[in-house]
């Protein structure tokens, strides 16, 4: 009937707004700088620690990466549909926050930026096409 389909068709929102969130919450990037500029000195700075010039970047390989994935793969990721578009979202973006996590543990820049830059780049571009 036709309000069963309009209820079902309803029902689909909400993954796709939560997804949107989630995506979305890569533009709070900066919030995360002081932290990682401060990890291993924690309220002092550290010879250690990463400088600001360091991380600062991260957003903008994210963002690029982006770029690409929505530039090159934009009619395939179109072609798979919306679902399997948000599962290969949702997969990225939290393979890349996990290995940022690890990134942060092990204090490892490179692995920092395949996390959030890459895996999470990747994530965003899925996410919003």
């Amino acid at each position: 009937s036709e309000s069963a389909q309009r209820s079902n068709r309803w029902a689909r929102v909400a993954p796709f707004f939560l997804i949107q969130g989630v995506t979305g919450s890569v533009y709070a990037w900066s919030v995360f700088n002081a932290p990682l500029c401060a990890q291993l000195g924690v309220v002092a700075p550290s010879s250690g620690d990463w400088g600001l010039g360091d991380v600062l970047p991260l957003f903008s390989v994210s963002a690029a990466v982006l770029g690409v994935v929505t530039a090159t793969l934009g009619p395939s990721i179109e072609r798979l549909g919306p679902r399997a578009s948000t599962l290969i979202s949702a997969s990225a973006w939290t393979a890349g926050l996990s290995l940022s996590t690890v990134a942060c543990e092990l204090h490892s820049l490179p692995l920092l930026f395949a996390g959030y830059g890459l895996l999470g780049g990747i994530g965003w571009g899925f996410g919003y096409i």
